[in-house]
């Protein structure tokens, strides 16, 4: 009786499943390189939504100035693709008004402050930027 010592069938086994085992950690990497991907698109989505509320809420902001002589912001809109919030309003007719507003989309927030010099004929802005936070309004210097 001869007792073989190679089993052929085992090296094709081990082939299969190395094989295999690669191209399960292939397609989950790609997998997850593409949820990464649509991630930041999303997120990219949001913060674009995020600057244009905070744009809205600040156009607002000016033609209420204009048109409230008592309007002192503080107030929160919501709108189709989020919130965006007016910010308490610092300043006077005689030496202009500072205005800062936040969008919010998707959890993603931006903020914008502008300083005012003139309302009337035609509101003239003298500050236009994006901030951080809420502590880097704009002052009226």
């Amino acid at each position: 009786m001869k007792i073989l010592t190679t089993r052929p069938g085992y090296l094709y086994l081990t082939i299969v499943l190395l094989v295999g085992a690669l191209a399960l950690i292939a397609t989950l990497s790609l997998l997850l390189l593409s949820w990464s991907a649509e991630q930041n698109a999303n997120r990219q989505t949001y913060s674009s939504e995020a600057l244009e509320l905070a744009r809205s809420c600040l156009d607002t902001g000016i033609l209420r100035i204009r048109t409230l002589p008592n309007y002192r912001g503080d107030e929160k809109l919501t709108l189709t693709k989020g919130t965006c919030d007016i910010l308490p309003i610092v300043g006077n007719d005689a030496d202009g008004y500072a205005l800062c507003s936040r969008g919010t989309s998707g959890g993603v927030s931006r903020m914008l402050t502008a300083v005012l010099n003139e309302l009337f004929p035609a509101a003239r802005i003298s500050k236009y930027r994006e901030i951080t936070n809420a502590s880097e309004c704009a002052t009226i210097p």
